[in-house]
């Protein structure tokens, strides 16, 4: 029987509009692009989803905010250089209901937090303490109500964030896993390295790293493989024009 996986956190749409740059406006120092393509895909929480269901070995379910966070690119098809992303719906509307049997029907949870205000610090606290098994990926300073999720991943950037509480963050050292771009991820002070890559584009890489982190731990493996394998595969990603599923780096 397929482990059943449920993905938590705000939806969202990444659209790419790609185009030529053949002239500068006249009007103002800027670039003009002839739109030539147009590609969307969920993002956020919504990539994570579809990550882990793209490798089709769990059921998975996704419990999401109502209306999508938009986020629009406008890209220089040539070189991939972003000119401009604009971002509608930027806040969302809080969850309805937190279900205790529907939550813990699930072998493992992933809260994909961008703290646009689907999930609270006190939503996710109940949500972990109901959870089997619990990942989670915030853009939340860390507090107290972080105590018990079994995973959580920031960035480098997030780490930094001096608005976390040191207490907590002293009582997270086990569950935190910290991504560096290319200079790997870091867990309990040790510095896991990824290989070199050209990197094209990193728009949902550390979601790619996020999911291939569960689908190890899901298999059983210890957190030293999973951090490697998923070190290797946001590796990857990075190499690929746009957003990469987990399910397509794997073929």
């Amino acid at each position: 029987m397929k482990k059943k996986v449920l993905v938590i956190g705000e939806y969202g749409i990444d659209r790419f509009v790609y185009g030529k740059i053949e002239r500068i406006n006249p009007e103002a120092p800027s670039p003009v692009l002839v739109p030539v393509s147009t590609k969307e895909n969920l993002g956020m929480a919504g990539n994570v989803f579809e990550n882990l269901r793209s490798l089709k070995k769990f059921e998975v379910d996704f419990l999401r905010s109502t209306t999508p966070a938009i986020k629009t690119r406008y890209v220089d098809e040539k070189s991939n250089y972003i000119l401009l992303r604009v971002d509608e719906n930027d806040s969302v509307a809080r969850i309805e209901k937190i279900d205790e049997s529907y939550i813990s029907s699930f072998d493992a949870v992933v809260i994909s937090d961008y703290n646009k205000g689907f999930l609270d610090a006190e939503d996710i606290r109940v949500i972990a303490g109901y959870s089997k098994l619990c990942f989670m990926d915030t853009k939340k300073s860390l507090d107290t109500w972080a105590i018990g999720i079994d995973w959580i991943k920031i960035n480098d950037k997030e780490f930094k964030n001096p608005k976390h509480n040191p207490t907590a963050m002293d009582s997270l050292s086990d569950s935190l896993i910290v991504t560096a771009g290319g200079n790997g991820a870091i867990y309990k002070g040790n510095t896991y390295p990824t290989e070199k890559a050209n990197v094209v584009d990193v728009v949902g890489a550390g979601d790619t790293f996020m999911s291939a982190f569960v689908y190890y731990m899901l298999k059983g493996k210890n957190v030293d493989k999973c951090i490697e394998f998923a070190n290797k595969c946001s590796s990857e990603s990075v190499k690929r024009r746009g957003v990469t599923l987990l399910g397509d780096i794997l073929k």
